[in-house]
């Protein structure tokens, strides 16, 4: 995303996760467009490092220390057990209203040598209104809704369905009009 760009609508919730962080001037543009920070696990320590204050921690806190968010001073904390079938990203995405929006940093690439994790996540953006974003890129599952978004010219994007649709584009270099897409496979 470019300072040129403008940047999407204002967000209700940032939620710092653990992964690849974005570079901290991205992420304090995110923080500018959102009203309220959630941290979760290691993103206590993105959060510490770029400055930002959440409203609320969630995690087992296995990956950060007492004396991060000691230093990072969240208004609240939901601790988490270590063992248990959710993970944290989800418990803390459960927690925040459904019909809130919600753009959530560092869930979907890398995730501390763990495969299992950014997949996880893709699937929980699928079903959920919510984005996963980076730099370069902008994630985000919809579920029969009208949806639009604008981009530079030559903005390369992608159309994954998870189940089948009905989509129209337009104004794209391929425009299509109530095509038919099934789920790939």
């Amino acid at each position: 995303m470019s300072a040129k760009r403008p940047l999407p609508t204002p967000f209700d919730y940032l939620v710092l996760a653990g992964g690849q962080a974005p570079s901290l001037k991205f992420l304090k543009k995110l923080a500018e467009i959102s009203k309220t920070i959630v941290t979760v696990d290691s993103g206590a320590n993105l959060a510490l490092r770029a400055n930002l204050r959440p409203t609320i921690h969630v995690g087992d806190n296995d990956s950060t220390t007492a004396s991060v968010l000691k230093k990072l001073k969240p208004q609240s904390q939901v601790i988490l057990e270590p063992r248990k079938s959710i993970s944290d990203l989800e418990y803390a995405l459960k927690l925040l209203p459904p019909n809130s929006s919600k753009l959530v940093v560092a869930a979907h690439r890398d995730h501390e040598g763990r495969g299992d994790h950014p997949f996880i996540n893709m699937l929980i953006a699928s079903q959920r209104k919510l984005f996963l974003a980076d730099e370069e890129s902008w994630i985000r599952g919809l579920k029969n809704e009208k949806f639009s978004f604008s981009a530079r010219r030559k903005t390369i994007f992608s159309i994954v369905p998870v189940r089948p649709c009905v989509l129209s584009v337009k104004g794209a270099e391929y425009n299509v009009k109530k095509k038919q897409l099934a789920v790939v496979s």
